[in-house]
């Protein structure tokens, strides 16, 4: 099968000085290409087709044709696909201000209630199909910019609205019943992590927590989450010292308050999961 992958920026005509991202994918794709990442962004990912799960902090959810998974700026998320095969999917990179200049901002509105409502929505069947409709005619007219600018814009806040209209439709049931595919110990270790990520230096410390040897638990931990739990829990601190750093830290404090012991050792981790120096990281912020 021959891939798809469509990229487009989008103008948001009066908010955010940055563009929107909109992406399109399919293809035949292995689990092996997808890892845990973070960015400033809140991303708004629509699963299509394929055999997936999807990681958002402490959260797994299974998911199911149209469902949307909204996260929010610096959380740690990832598709987990459960074997090499078809996988199709959209998503939307949103600045933050993206909505600045409404005197009602709907993203705020979003991410105010995806905190009290996970991340994870189930649209009802007939916007779930208007959902994707308008995504499929979104990427077709996307592709003929710029003379469709306005109308995929357009399409957009048309998307946008169903979100917000159904946000308040939870899908607190759906999460646990879907979620008790997966090992308890799992589901507990992933809140224990969320819950005292600052002080946990090693997964030893967890498996003893549990009181399972470190070999099961990152065999169990691996073989749902496609990760090392080692690399999730330093990607998870990274996460954390990235919004230190953007709230005004400076590198030492992010380095601590994170819960690194090591300047050094905290200098390399940010840069191999980030791609620069925390340092670099913050001149650069300050530029923009």
């Amino acid at each position: 099968m021959k891939e798809t992958r469509s990229e487009f920026n989008i103008n948001l005509y009066g908010g955010s000085r940055e563009e929107l991202k909109f992406a399109y994918c399919k293809n035949i794709d292995s689990p092996e290409n997808h890892f845990m990442h973070i960015n400033k962004y809140c991303e708004i990912y629509i699963f299509v087709e394929g055999e997936v799960n999807y990681i958002v902090e402490d959260m797994i959810f299974p998911l199911k044709r149209g469902d949307i998974v909204i996260v929010t700026p610096y959380e740690v998320h990832k598709a987990v696909l459960q074997k090499k095969g078809y996988y199709e999917r959209f998503y939307f990179l949103i600045p933050i201000d993206a909505f600045a200049y409404m005197s009602a901002d709907p993203l705020k509105k979003i991410l105010e209630q995806i905190r009290i409502h996970k991340n994870l929505l189930s649209l009802p069947d007939g916007e779930r199909k208007e959902a994707l409709e308008i995504l499929y005619t979104m990427s077709e007219l996307a592709q003929k910019k710029p003379e469709n600018d306005l109308e995929v814009y357009s399409k957009f806040l048309r998307f946008i609205d169903i979100i917000i209209k159904n946000l308040g439709i939870s899908t607190d049931d759906r999460i646990a019943k879907n979620t008790q595919q997966f090992p308890k110990i799992l589901s507990d270790v992933l809140r224990y992590i969320d819950e005292n990520l600052v002080d946990i230096r090693t997964a030893e410390e967890i498996a003893d927590h549990f009181h399972i040897s470190a070999p099961y638990l990152s065999l169990i931990f691996k073989s749902y989450t496609n990760i090392g739990i080692k690399k999730y829990i330093q990607l998870r601190k990274i996460s954390y010292a990235k919004s230190l750093l953007d709230s005004g830290r400076n590198v030492t404090e992010a380095c601590f308050e994170s819960g690194f012991n090591s300047c050094s050792y905290f200098i390399k981790t940010f840069k191999e999961h980030i791609g620069t120096t925390p340092l670099a990281y913050v001149t650069e912020a300050n530029k923009k």
